[in-house]
Parts: structure tokens; C-alpha cells; sequence
């Protein structure tokens, strides 16, 4: 259930430690285990001497402004853990400086009321290793979580992968950054300087920032280190052997607001040394997963290496007693691995509401470095074999909308018991369960056959129709807005917008760079807002990306003639990973519309799904809006036929046709001149990599006095 948490602003008071041995960075999370929280802290540090050096005690500062608390929790250690990954050996004793890395563990319960302001921080002194990447003045290290947990609890995201602690020069290198949201929520990954204190950050040395934190290659003088939030792996390089410290901001988002963030940072060694690939988990990995007391359920996995020869092997670690039985099998290039389990009858899911399974993947190149852990979150929910079908609601979310659709897609040729005397009147009719479920809402598919005749398909739209909008005792919450680098966006360039016009607005998703993988439908309510429409927004799905004619349920509902719900999804149970045109709108502009009045685009409670019905976090829905301008009749041919790509961009902006001579000018949304040139050929690149996110307004003007401009968006 996704819970309306509150920005939180950080600001934290500390008690100094310090160790023996050099501490490098560290990490802190919490996690509502039903009753309190658990908290955990992890340091890390360089092993130069006994691992015994660090204190047995750790404190952490927990402060709430606005409830008047402020309080220090004193951790005990757990666990310290040794590591040699610069050599394939398994001896994990203390030894000379920087050949071993060390992550001491605290962990505790925690008792925090219910406040919108907890800061939760950890401050030790002093770093006193010489750092290629930032200046070293004995810097504190300071440790910062955030929560509000005023109006529901809060968990952090699972991140149980370690990160890469030794690295070759010059040696691009890919690592996993998965996590599960135990609420939900989405996590967003960005590099970030570490903090002296609440609001100082380290100072970098020169030719390193936040979006170079390793600086440029030798071999390529671009930045290369990279975070991809949508596959959620991190890239890093270095041309320079030494001793760095990375840091991530882990931001976590509800329902489009940031409702808190942590920073992680953790040392890396630069070597002159050659380090084998880290195996990755398979592409198309589901990572959420449900369960019913006394299911029976198996879980499949692959790790891919990317070097060929390679073996990968899977193995599996459990948080609970139930009995599983785990089986791996290596291959070279890659490794399957899967795990079965029985969920205990007496399992019951308001006390255990998720567990957490873990499974490891390892290459035999080198067993002691080479290794990826990714985390797999399984919800629980009773299992009722009675309840009833409201004809229409195919997801049982208590109300009939767009959303229904998309659950009709996921359990598209089910078939299972007819409903006896079936109708589409809006009543409850009892129907035994069948035998499969619409993931992850524990929805059986009986639900989704809403006529009742025994078989999910396109027949099952016309109970929606008819009682669409219809609710019996529970409403369905709007979808959350996610931040990343993929977008479904109103494509307005080529769009005028003036009286009397008969426009078609394509809705596009991804680009060539961002793409957006493994979607199988969507469903959003689309609003054209400032001009009041005489008729209903018309949805042509032609040509689309998603889908064809042979694999494709649509659903284009008018609520009033501004606003649509609409629903574009596969029916073949197949994912797709691509980019291009969804749909597009075709509506009239009032012949009384006024000139500068401006026209709003929006999609509201948008959601995205995988094949399983799993929401993807991946993808953002972009409004956007223009204003009503004069007709243009003409435009001379050469200026007209410009085409710029990709849209949305990211670090390279393409014209094409451009006629040479024309003067180029970029402005952004407030009239800022961001780029300004001329075409020297047909063909001209911008480099956007500067530019911030939003939107931008490319104009070419010919020696003729013809003007035409184009809109993108970054």
C-alpha cells in the first residue's frame, strides 16, 4: 500500500570515534520489522592491522526537531567481515595496507515515534589515507539516514550486493546496484560527494565532480563512469592507478516525492592489475515475487559473464526456517540456479508481510572477487477461496477503470469455472478460484473474466465498458511518478496549435539511448487542459509500438471531452523492449481559442507493466504543454523539412536536412540562449551533456528569413 510521506530536511549533531585500523566510508539503513525498527550501521576501512581495532560499540545520533527528541542509540557489533578481493585466494587475514578491506557491522532495535523529521547520523574521525579524487585533511566521516514515519512506517531499499572494492586501470567495469522496496517505492541512484558533516561535503581534487568521480579515462577523455537506474548497474573506469572514495545518494520516491535518501561510500583500489567481469543477473530477472499460506512456489535464475569461458554458479541464502531445496547449474558464459519452497500453512501475512530470499552468483575466474549478490522480495497474502466477482472489476481493486484492462492483458487465454447464471449487472456473483493468479496483487484469474463464460479475452472489455467508473468498498490509489531516464511524453514537435485547427498529437515512449524494456501495457488518464474541447479526444493505436493488431487489447474510455482513460497492452504474454510511438491523439482547437493562451498535456495516474502485472518503476510519463499561436500557411521547403533526434536527448543532439548557412539557437523554457551556431552542413550535432532536464526550444532560421522551430526535451 503506498503510504504520502513527507520531504525530509537533514540535520544531525554527532559523537567522534576512531579506529585503529583506516576508515573509509560506511552505510546505515532501517527497517520496520512490525513492532520497532532494526537499525544497521556498516563501516568500512583499509586493514592494516587487527580487525579487532574497531570498537565494540557504535553510536548513532537520532534526532526529531519537530517532536522535541534527540537521543543517542548506542549499536553493538555484529560481525566483521574480511576482504581480499585484489587476489583470488580466500585468505582473509589482516595485512599490509590496502591489499585487504575490512566492513565492521552494528546493528540494534530502535524504538522511533512517529515524527515527519528523524535523522538518523554517524560521524567518526578521522580519514587520514591520501585520496586520488578528493582532498585529504583528516576528514570526518559522516554517515546520514533520513525518515518520516509520521503517517505510515518506512523501510530502506534492500541493497544486499557489495560494491566493487578493487578495480584495473583503464578497465571498464559493470557492477550490480539492484534493490527491492519493501513499500514500493522507487530508488534512484546518483553519485554524490561524501559529507564532513551534515551540509559539508568532501573537497574534490581537481578534474573530479559528482558526475566524474573517478575523472576521465586515458583511453577515452569522456567520463565513462555511469549509473543506469533503469537495469540499475553502475559503470566505472579509471586511467589512473591510486585510492579512491565513491559515494552514491540513494533517493527513495512515493508517488512522485522524494520521501528520503541515504549516502553510501566505500573505498576503491586502482590497480595496474587485470580483474576479471563480475557475473550479472539475466536482463529479464523479476525481482518481486508473491506467496499464499501453503503455495508451493519455484523461483528461476540466470547470471550471465560476460567473459565466455568463464563459469558462473548460483547458490541461494534464506532469511526464514521454511524448507527449500536450491539446485545451480554452471555453464560456461553463464550459470541457472533455482529454489523451490512450500509457504507454511501457518504463515500468517499480517505479521510476516515479505520476506527477503538472496542469491549469489559467482565465477570461477575468480571465486573470492568475481561474485554478485541481488535480492528477491516475496510478499505474502491470505488465501480466500471464496470471494466473489464484480463483473468489470478485473484486477478486484473495488472500482471498474482503466486499470482493469491491464490486468485482462496479463491474464489474457486464461480459462477456468464459469459463473453460474453470469451477467454484467453490477452485483457480486460467486465463482470458484482458478487456478492461476494475476501477479502481484494476489488477484485470482477468475477475476479478470468478466463475463463470466470461462476464458480471459477481448469479449471481457464490454463488462468494463458497461460499468465503468462503478466502485463497491474500496477506491484504487493513484499510481506513483517515478523519476528516470525514460519517459512516454507528448511528441509536440511539428505541432501548431492555433484556432480552428485539427491537430494529431503522437504520444511516444523512450528513445535510442533509454529504452523501455520489458513493457507489456500501460494505462493513463490523458488531460488537454486550457481550451475547452467541443468533441471527445480521439485514440488512434495504429502503427504502434507496443503491439499489433493480432496481440493487442485497447481500451479508450471519454470521461468529458478534455479527458480520456486510455489502455494499450499485449495480449501474448511477451515483453518488449523498445522505443517509438504508443498512440496518438487527434483533437480540434476551438475556433474562439486566444492567441498565447496555453495548452496543458498531461497523463495522470499512469501505470507501466511487465508481462507478470508487475508495475515498472522505469519509466516516467512527461507532461508538457504549448501555447495557441497564429497559422503558419507556409514555410519555406528547406526550413520545414529539419528533423532533430533523438527526443527525448541525452548527450547529443542531432539535426538533420538543416539548410547550410542556417543559424541555429537553443533557448530553454524561460528564453535562456543555451546554444547558438550555424550550419556549416546538412547535417549538425549540439553536445547537450550540460544541459539540465527539461525542455528546449531549437530554432533555425534561414538566409531567406524562414523560421521553424523544434521542441525537445532532456
Amino acid at each position: 500500500m503506498l503510504k504520502h510521506l513527507v520531504l525530509i530536511i537533514i540535520t544531525i549533531t554527532i559523537g567522534y570515534q576512531s579506529f585503529a585500523s583506516h576508515l573509509t566510508g560506511g552505510e546505515m539503513n532501517y527497517e520496520y520489522n512490525g513492532t520497532n525498527y532494526t537499525l544497521t550501521l556498516k563501516l568500512y576501512g583499509v586493514c592494516d592491522g587487527p580487525v579487532g581495532a574497531f570498537a565494540n560499540y557504535s553510536n548513532v545520533n537520532c534526532q526529531s526537531i519537530n517532536c522535541g527528541l534527540n537521543f543517542v542509540k548506542t549499536l553493538p557489533q555484529v560481525s566483521i567481515d574480511t576482504f581480499k578481493q585484489q587476489f583470488c585466494n580466500a585468505d582473509t587475514t589482516c595485512g599490509n595496507l590496502f591489499n585487504y578491506m575490512v566492513a565492521v557491522t552494528y546493528r540494534d532495535t530502535i524504538n522511533l515515534a512517529h515524527c515527519s523529521d528523524w535523522n538518523l547520523s554517524y560521524s567518526a574521525c578521522c580519514l587520514s589515507i591520501q585520496m586520488a579524487n578528493y582532498v585529504s585533511n583528516g576528514n570526518t566521516i559522516f554517515i546520514v539516514d533520513s525518515l518520516d514515519n509520521s503517517l505510515a512506517e518506512n523501510t530502506c531499499p534492500k541493497i544486499k550486493n557489495n560494491f566493487p572494492m578493487y578495480m584495473g586501470t583503464n578497465q571498464l567495469s559493470t557492477y550490480c546496484l539492484q534493490s527491492v522496496d519493501a513499500d514500493g517505492d522507487s530508488v534512484i541512484y546518483e553519485f554524490a560527494a561524501p559529507l564532513n558533516s551534515a551540509n559539508q561535503p568532501f573537497a574534490y581534487m581537481s578534474g573530479f565532480s559528482d558526475t566524474t568521480p573517478l575523472g576521465t579515462t586515458s583511453i577515452n577523455v569522456n567520463n565513462r563512469s555511469q549509473i543506469y537506474n533503469n537495469n540499475q548497474t553502475i559503470q566505472l573506469e579509471s586511467g589512473n592507478a591510486g585510492f579512491y572514495i565513491i559515494c552514491l545518494k540513494i533517493s527513495d520516491y512515493r508517488n512522485g516525492n522524494l520521501v528520503g535518501y541515504s549516502l553510501r561510500s566505500w573505498p576503491l583500489l586502482v590497480t595496474t592489475n587485470t580483474f576479471a567481469a563480475n557475473p550479472l543477473p539475466d536482463p529479464g530477472t523479476v525481482y518481486t515475487y508473491l506467496t499464499h499460506p501453503g503455495q508451493s512456489q519455484t523461483i528461476s535464475l540466470q547470471f550471465d559473464d560476460s567473459t565466455a569461458t568463464d563459469s558462473v554458479f548460483v547458490s541461494f541464502d534464506t532469511t526464514n526456517s521454511f524448507n527449500y531445496l536450491t539446485t545451480g547449474t554452471p555453464n560456461l558464459g553463464f550459470g541457472n540456479g533455482t529454489i523451490s519452497w512450500t509457504t507454511p500453512n501457518n504463515l500468517n501475512p499480517v505479521t510476516t508481510p515479505y520476506f527477503y530470499i538472496y542469491a549469489l552468483a559467482k565465477s570461477n575466474a575468480c571465486p573470492n572477487r568475481g561474485y554478485t549478490w541481488i535480492t528477491l522480495i516475496v510478499y505474502t497474502a491470505p488465501y480466500n477461496a471464496t470471494d466473489s466477482v464484480w463483473p468489470g472489476d478485473a484486477n478486484n481493486d473495488y472500482v471498474v477503470n482503466m486499470y482493469d484492462a491491464l490486468a485482462l492483458a496479463v491474464g489474457y487465454n486464461d480459462t477456468g469455472a464459469l459463473r453460474n447464471a453470469a451477467t454484467q449487472n453490477w452485483n457480486a456473483e460467486y465463482c470458484a478460484n482458478w487456478v492461476n493468479y494475476i501477479l502481484p496483487s494476489s488477484v485470482n484469474a477468475k477475476h479478470a473474466d468478466c463475463n463470466g463464460d470461462g476464458v480471459v479475452d477481448n469479449s471481457d472489455l464490454s463488462a468494463i465498458y458497461t460499468n465503468y467508473s462503478l466502485t463497491h468498498p474500496k477506491t484504487h490509489g493513484e499510481a506513483a511518478k517515478t523519476t528516470s531516464n525514460t519517459y512516454m511524453y507528448f511528441d509536440l514537435s511539428g505541432v501548431t496549435l492555433y484556432p480552428g485547427a485539427t491537430v494529431n498529437v503522437p504520444i511516444r515512449v523512450g528513445n535510442m539511448l533509454n529504452k523501455a524494456n520489458h513493457l507489456y501495457g500501460v494505462a493513463s488518464r490523458i488531460n488537454i487542459n486550457g481550451i475547452n474541447l467541443a468533441s471527445p479526444i480521439a485514440i488512434n493505436n495504429t502503427a504502434n509500438c507496443l503491439s499489433t493488431i493480432s496481440n493487442e487489447l485497447g481500451l479508450a474510455k471519454t470521461i468529458n471531452n478534455n479527458t480520456t482513460d486510455w489502455t494499450l497492452a499485449r495480449i501474448d504474454h511477451k515483453d518488449t523492449t523498445g522505443y517509438g510511438l504508443l498512440t496518438t491523439l487527434q483533437f480540434t482547437v476551438p475556433a474562439n481559442a486566444q492567441l498565447g493562451q496555453m495548452v496543458k498535456f498531461s497523463f495522470n495516474e499512469t501505470e507501466f507493466i511487465n508481462k507478470d502485472g508487475y508495475l515498472l518503476n522505469g519509466i516516467s510519463a512527461y507532461d508538457d504543454s504549448m501555447a495557441i499561436t497564429v497559422a503558419v500557411p507556409h514555410i519555406a521547403n528547406t526550413i520545414s523539412k529539419i528533423i532533430t533526434s533523438p527526443n527525448p536527448v541525452l548527450n547529443q543532439l542531432n539535426i538533420a536536412n538543416a539548410p547550410i548557412g542556417a543559424s541555429i539557437r537553443v533557448y530553454d523554457v524561460v528564453g535562456r540562449v543555451v546554444y547558438s551556431g550555424t550550419a556549416n552542413s546538412t547535417q549538425a550535432s549540439i553536445n547537450t551533456s550540460a544541459w539540465e532536464r527539461g525542455a528546449y526550444f531549437v530554432e533555425l532560421m534561414g538566409e531567406d528569413g524562414s523560421k521553424e522551430v523544434r521542441k525537445v526535451v532532456k
